[in-house]
């Protein structure tokens, strides 16, 4: 079997086309981000319910915290699992075709090739995380973020969706925090100012920042 009969022999079809996303997603954003200065990633506005981290509930928050979800971007993380997975599949296709000759069928390969991707991308998150510029490092202590004013980066957010806060701590740090809005605060959407408020069930929670409250 050829190298290109094997990319895109039909088992492998979901390695494809993840990886393919995934790589084009990483050039649109390289490209906004040099070109003119915004990359894609920030200009998504999610807006309906059950889109993105909305619905998640708070026993998922080990899963999240376990891929350094708040230490590093979501897109990063996104697009550090897609690229694993197509990766890990392809690998995984390439053993099996040097063994015994032949390709797993896709939707058996795609099993173990998704919880090698959640490894790779756990490892790789944790690097990034330890090698990012000082002013994105998020402060250890949780209760450290409390009072502080952030602006929603992914959103809409409300008592039982789940979205992004950007918060810059005392010491001058970004962190990317899963929050949820408190309950009596209505919906917030997505580049809205807010204030962390507290903790509850794995996730931040918190309120509209009212006017006149500086960080």
């Amino acid at each position: 079997m050829g190298f290109y009969e094997f990319l895109t022999a039909g088992s492998n079809a979901p390695f494809l086309y993840v990886g393919s996303f995934a790589l084009a997603l990483v050039i649109v954003e390289i490209i906004g981000a040099l070109a003119i200065g915004v990359t894609a990633s920030s200009m998504i506005d999610i807006d309906g319910p059950g889109d993105g981290l909305h619905g998640l509930q708070g026993f998922l928050s080990d899963g999240l915290d376990y891929l350094h979800f708040g230490k590093v971007p979501v897109i990063i993380i996104g697009t550090l699992l897609l690229l694993a997975f197509s990766a890990c599949g392809y690998h995984l296709q390439w053993l099996w075709l040097t063994l015994f000759s032949g390709l797993l069928p896709w939707w058996i390969a795609v099993f173990p090739s998704l919880i090698a991707a959640i490894v790779v991308t756990d490892y790789t998150a944790g690097l990034i995380g330890l090698v990012m510029p000082k002013d994105t490092a998020p402060a250890n202590d949780r209760k450290a973020f409390f009072g502080l004013i952030g602006t929603v980066t992914l959103g809409p957010i409300s008592a039982a969706e789940v979205g992004e806060v950007r918060v810059v701590d005392q010491r001058g740090g970004t962190a990317f925090l899963p929050a949820k809005a408190t309950l009596d605060s209505n919906e917030i959407t997505q580049h809205e100012e807010v204030v962390v408020a507290g903790w509850s069930d794995g996730f931040y929670t918190v309120a509209r920042a009212r006017p006149g409250i500086k960080p």
